[in-house]
């Protein structure tokens, strides 16, 4: 869904619930990508720990449960698609899909850990 648009997932996990109790929800971080005034493709950590804690909640609070996630990610170290905080610059070029890198794919991994 994206953050910005997080204060729709209560109903949509509601509906789901009622329709159909037996679907599995995950999270997938193409909801957390957005673009920014330049056209290169953002995605930042904070922001998708934050997006994954409210859609964790609406889950709770609807009769369902937060099954998994979809990440995008790189083993390589040195490479920064994706902030961490709002504000921060990418270094990659291009309107290609920003990449975790393994620190924050930790810090995602050690916040589900913490959450689911």
């Amino acid at each position: 869904l994206g953050l910005q648009n997080m204060g729709q997932a209560p109903r949509i996990i509601s509906s789901i619930s009622e329709e159909a109790p037996n679907s599995i929800v995950l999270f997938d971080i193409h909801g957390s990508t957005r673009t920014d005034e330049s056209g290169r493709k953002i995605r930042c950590v904070d922001e998708i720990v934050e997006e994954i804690s409210q859609l964790a909640d609406a889950c709770d609070e609807n009769g369902a449960h937060l099954n998994g996630v979809h990440l995008e990610t790189t083993v390589d170290e040195s490479r920064t698609e994706c902030i961490d905080r709002p504000g921060e610059v990418p270094t990659h070029d291009g309107n290609i899909d920003p990449q975790l890198n393994p620190r924050q794919t930790m810090r995602v991994l050690d916040f589900l850990g913490e959450t689911l």
